[in-house]
């Protein structure tokens, strides 16, 4: 999943001109230093289960499909705020 979220980014990164490679790649110690300022957790990412709210009869109204489709308009916006891009 994480993965398939790295490469819907370089793909829009490629689209919007900030970006020449299709496929993701880790950041290199530089870019943690210049851009995240030496922290690892924002280059990170996480998944949980929500095993708990489904007991109580919680029912995702979303797919993995809406996320990546989400990427563009996601990715659009955070470029404009020149943190990373």
């Amino acid at each position: 999943m994480a993965k398939n979220i790295g490469k819907a980014v370089s793909e829009v990164l490629i689209t919007l001109g900030k970006g020449t490679d299709p496929e993701p790649s880790s950041f290199t110690d530089e870019e943690i230093q210049r851009y995240l300022k030496g922290s690892t957790f924002m280059g990170s990412t996480s998944r949980a289960r929500a095993n708990r709210s489904k007991a109580i009869s919680w029912r995702p109204t979303r797919t993995i499909e809406d996320l990546l489709a989400s990427v563009l308009s996601d990715t659009k916006v955070l470029s404009t705020m020149h943190i990373i891009f």
